[in-house]
């Protein structure tokens, strides 16, 4: 159980980002011909995988760790030659960045209009997530299922829960999402015998952390939208929903020494109108574990294939989780080991919720 566990904890911390103390830049990046405003300006940490794009209206904010501020910053758009400067010489002011018009084809001009706006799209669902979703404490109730195959062994557990988020869906970081978040479990049934503690009801906290909108996984997150490209790839099924796939161009970002991350792509549907998210899907495929990434028992390189897919409902009026379904496919020495996690809530409630103190684990 000691190995499932640190699958799951590393899968969530190649996707989730930590706040550290920043300084801020901000400013408006313009045409250095006309004077107007550029939107959606690529803006990055040279070396780094730290970066944002600039607004529709051409201003940018950006928060960099005091450690870096001896580094350059790039500025870049199409259609513009980029520009890099000394972030020393950005801090404590606000800066007016001027970019000169390059000639540039008009393909690559469509390609980008492509990205950006769907990197717009995001960005106004982000903008809206406090508006959209419930963002108050709440509870819900519902069903989560674990389950490890081995071969032609299937271990299953299901078990009933109350969980208590104190916070709901706000800007917060993701370790204060995880602190947040208390359950009980009501009612658990299993195929397979235990000697203590049940390890499904173990892996809840992290099959919860896939939901995107709470955990502000990386591609949902705009300090890292330089590091994906988006792409509306249709009509999500009605004219008034949008379906972006993302494919992740840096993969550096999801490394830790221990993983080797080869792929990382997925989908979003948004609402076009309302800008609410409706579900995301996604895959992570990463090689080379070691025995402190994946087993204590064995140093023998593994490949993983992790995937998720999100879906959300509306409550009286707010949006909030509705399934989670997790899986992690390991290959190790040839043998594959598949761990599945569901989460169905079937009610929520912030009018009146069912507070819970703790992490309430069912014991045999």
């Amino acid at each position: 159980m000691k190995k499932i566990r640190l699958i799951l904890c590393a899968a969530l911390m190649l996707l989730s980002i930590n706040a550290l103390p920043q300084t801020i830049i901000e400013g408006l990046v313009k045409d250095a011909k006309s004077g107007e405003a550029i939107p959606f300006v690529n803006i990055a940490l040279v070396g780094e995988t730290i970066g944002t794009i600039s607004d529709e209206n051409g201003e940018f904010k950006l928060s960099i760790a005091n450690t870096a501020l001896s580094k350059n910053l790039a500025f870049s758009s199409v259609g513009y030659t980029a520009k890099t400067l000394k972030i020393s010489d950005l801090v404590n002011q606000r800066n007016e960045i001027s970019l000169d018009p390059a000639d540039i084809k008009i393909e690559e001009v469509v390609v980008t209009d492509k990205s950006e706006a769907g990197k717009k799209l995001l960005r106004s669902a982000l903008q809206k997530l406090e508006t959209n979703f419930i963002h108050q404490p709440y509870s819900y109730l519902g069903t989560y299922t674990s389950t490890v195959k081995k071969g032609s062994k299937e271990n299953v557990t299901t078990m009933r829960f109350t969980a208590y988020d104190s916070e709901g869906y706000v800007n917060n970081p993701v370790q204060t999402a995880y602190q947040a978040l208390n359950y009980k479990i009501t009612q658990c049934d299993r195929n397979f015998k235990v000697n203590d503690y049940d390890g499904g009801t173990i892996r809840f906290d992290i099959a919860n952390g896939f939901d995107v909108m709470r955990y502000k996984l990386n591609f949902i997150n705009e300090e890292h939208f330089s590091d994906f490209d988006y792409r509306i790839k249709q009509d999500g099924g009605d004219a008034n929903t949008a379906l972006i796939e993302f494919t992740c161009n840096n993969l550096n970002l999801l490394s830790t020494g221990a993983l080797n991350p080869k792929k990382y792509t997925g989908t979003i549907l948004v609402d076009k109108t309302t800008f609410d998210v409706k579900s995301c899907s996604y895959t992570l495929i990463v090689s080379n574990f070691t025995p402190h990434s994946l087993s204590m028992e064995s140093a023998e390189p593994n490949n993983a294939e992790i995937t998720a897919t999100v879906e959300y409902q509306k409550n009286n009026n707010y949006t909030s989780l509705k399934a989670v379904t997790s899986q992690i496919k390991v290959n190790q020495g040839g043998n594959e080991t598949v761990y599945t996690d569901k989460i169905n809530v079937e009610s929520a409630n912030y009018k009146i919720p069912t507070k819970v103190d703790g992490k309430v684990f069912y014991v045999r």
